[in-house]
């Protein structure tokens, strides 16, 4: 038994290093993929490797790129997974109806649903510019990485115009 769990820890630590690439010279360029960058030859970036490769202003945009595209897909697949049971509750209120003497299940088939459907919908439509907004700082930063060029950041400016102020939001 000692020797199982020795042989098990030892394939896992090898694992371990295996899984932390290392990328000897510095790459020309970064590609996009999904929430994920990657050099010329197929590696991986990490926040351990962007840190190690990328100008302070390059990671910024990684890091919270990154995590706005992560949030997005967690909030849009909670929203699907309420959406999906809203439908399947709204669904088997209507077979219901049929079926049933009273329109106790049918009422409360529907009133169930509802909030199902409203949350999933709004998860769903909150999910959009958390998923665009992390793919534009992803894709600025691959594009910024190359040595000199400087990253864009978002910009800010307010207008007074003679019907009023206006706020205007670059990224």
């Amino acid at each position: 038994m000692k020797r199982l769990m020795i042989t098990i820890l030892t394939v896992m630590a090898a694992c371990l290093a295996a899984q932390a690439q290392y990328i000897g010279e510095r790459p020309q360029r970064l590609e996009r993929r999904g929430g994920h960058l990657y050099t010329e030859t197929g590696t991986r970036i990490d926040l351990d490797i962007a840190s190690s490769i990328m100008d302070e202003e390059s990671l910024q945009l990684y890091s919270s790129g990154r995590r706005l595209y992560r949030a997005g897909v967690i909030v849009s697949s909670i929203g699907g997974g309420f959406g999906a049971v809203g439908i399947v509750l709204f669904a088997t209120s209507l077979g219901s109806l049929n079926t049933a003497d009273s329109w106790v299940p049918y009422f409360l088939g529907t009133v169930t649903s509802i909030p199902c459907l409203v949350i999933g919908g709004t998860m769903l439509l909150t999910s959009i510019p958390l998923l665009c907004v992390g793919n534009a700082r992803l894709k600025k930063a691959a594009e910024c990485y190359a040595p000199g060029t400087p990253a864009s950041v978002s910009e800010v400016s307010i207008g007074i115009q003679q019907s009023g102020i206006g706020l205007g939001i670059r990224f």
